[in-house]
This record gives structure tokens, C-alpha cells and sequence, in this order.
């Protein structure tokens, strides 16, 4: 494939990904703003307050895979997320992909970008190799074992009845994006 995706191969990606899925997890706001080389602010609360709620419905993000491919940047990557991921009182985990750009601060840190503030040549970046034989097989495959855990766990599918639209299934776009 012309964008080498490659398979957990930036340890300081696998890193960022991990915190971004145990603030999920823990509803950690501090931590998600260090995912983000955000600083404390007003803001903080409201995300705190929101994370914290829904935390009560994450358990935990299992066989974390991450597939990068270089940035527009030095340093930076383009980064698909497959995952397992586990929500209370339910069974059976719906594997997920999603998407996040990486990229190294001037600190020497690695921190994700929030989706709506990448850059118009990221934005492109993303739409290619999104579509790029790779990620669609690796889109695919998400989508048929999301289907099947569906099929075999009722509470599964009640469950993300609710949080899925039909926007989400559509072939051709990834299932979700990391943000805050």
C-alpha cells in the first residue's frame, strides 16, 4: 500500500493512544488535557463533568492495535485505532476503529489533535489513506466483527442502537474519531 501503514511500530503513538483510552475509561479530564497538550482551564469542569458521566458506560479498551502511517509533519502520524472496546454490563466488547493524528510538541512530547482543529493539508492526508485499500480492508474487518458480536449479544445491539446512526455504518467511513 502507498501509505505503509504499520502495525504498533511508534511506541510514543501506542502511549498517547493508551492515555486518551484510560481517560476515556477513568473519566480523567486532567489526563485527556495532557492527551491533547491542552492547559487546565475553565473548561476543565464541564469535560470533567462529561467524562465522568461517561466513563459509568466504558469498562475498558481491549487488543489495542495502531496502525501509523508519517504525518504531514516531521514527527507526526496519521494514526487508525482498532480496539475492542468494552461497555458496563455488557458482554460482549464492539470492535471499533478510529482515527487520531499525532504529532511531537516543541517539548519533545507526543500529543493527539483535536479533529476540528487539523490543518486543510491533514484534513487531506486523512480522506487518502482513508481510503486506501489498507484501511478499507481494515474498516471491513471492524465492521464485519462489529455485525457479528451484534448478531450474537442483544444487549450489545440495544445498546449501541442508541449511539450509532446510520451515518456511522456507512461504507467508506470509519466508525468514529478521537476527540474530547
Amino acid at each position: 500500500d502507498e501509505y505503509g501503514l504499520q502495525q504498533n511500530a511508534v511506541p510514543e503513538v501506542n502511549e498517547v493512544v493508551a492515555k486518551y483510552q484510560r481517560a476515556k475509561v477513568t473519566g480523567d479530564a486532567e489526563l485527556m488535557y495532557r492527551v491533547f497538550g491542552k492547559q487546565p482551564d475553565d473548561e476543565m469542569t464541564m469535560l470533567q463533568e462529561k467524562l465522568s458521566e461517561e466513563s459509568k458506560a466504558y469498562e475498558s479498551y481491549d487488543h489495542t492495535v495502531c496502525y501509523t502511517t508519517p504525518g504531514c509533519e516531521e514527527d507526526s502520524y496519521l494514526v487508525f485505532i482498532a480496539s475492542d472496546l468494552k461497555f458496563s454490563g455488557i458482554d460482549t466488547a464492539a470492535p471499533m476503529l478510529t482515527w487520531a493524528y499525532i504529532y511531537k510538541g516543541k517539548d519533545g512530547n507526543y500529543y493527539m489533535t483535536e479533529p476540528d482543529k487539523l490543518k486543510d493539508n491533514q484534513k487531506e492526508l486523512l480522506t487518502e489513506v482513508s481510503s486506501s485499500e489498507d484501511v478499507k480492508m481494515l474498516d471491513n474487518d471492524m465492521r464485519t466483527r462489529l455485525a457479528q458480536a451484534v448478531i450474537n449479544d442483544a444487549k450489545l445491539a440495544t445498546y449501541l442502537s442508541g449511539k450509532l446512526t446510520y451515518a456511522n455504518l456507512v461504507p467508506g467511513k470509519l466508525t468514529a474519531n478521537f476527540a474530547i
